[in-house]
């Protein structure tokens, strides 16, 4: 009973862990257009997202080393899907900053997050995940709408639309094979 117990006040204990994980990598990804715009606001797009990226992948592989997981970390690397992540990763940070730049930080990142449902939905579909249901579709035209009405009135730049989207695209391409990878089980 006491060993039973023990290990539920573990779960929670690393449940509650992995939760403000998830919050801290909420609260982080969720300002650095604001961010970016305030700090550095006439770095190169691609560079801030460079630095971003080396940042956040230090940070992962450091944790990695501190947890043991070395050799999962290395079978991981070996396969062409997770490659295939990293580009979306890396894709994304390029064209949201080049989006933002363009556009706005409130326009770019609408557009950034509002087509990456949609674009994930049909790459899903392309790719033999199924077919995304009526629920998503109507979710979807919902958005879209909205994103034509925040976007169509002529003051958001076509250039810093396009590259939004492509963010959105990148986004995608992350979570539809990060989905497929966590099903499959890693390593």
């Amino acid at each position: 009973m006491v060993d039973q117990q023990a290990r539920g006040a573990g779960l929670r204990s690393e449940v509650g862990r992995g939760v403000l994980g998830v919050l801290a990598a909420a609260a982080l990804f969720s300002t650095s257009g604001t961010s970016a715009e305030l700090l550095a606001p006439d770095a190169w797009p691609p560079s801030v997202a460079a630095v971003r990226l080396l940042v956040g992948a230090a940070g992962m592989v450091a944790f990695v080393w501190w947890r043991g997981w070395r050799a999962e970390l290395l079978t991981l690397l070996r396969r062409p899907v997770v490659w295939l992540m990293a580009v979306g990763v890396a894709g994304y940070q390029m064209f949201f900053f080049l989006g933002v730049e363009q556009t706005g930080v409130a326009v770019g990142t609408l557009v950034a997050l509002g087509s990456a449902p949609l674009l994930a939905g049909l790459l899903g579909w392309a790719v033999g995940e199924g077919a995304p249901g009526w629920l998503w579709a109507g979710a979807t035209a919902v958005a879209v709408a909205g994103l034509a009405l925040l976007t169509g009135g002529g003051d958001a730049a076509g250039l810093g639309v396009l590259s939004a989207i492509m963010a959105g695209g990148m986004y995608a391409i992350y979570t539809v094979f990060g989905a497929k990878v966590a099903r499959e089980g890693h390593p």
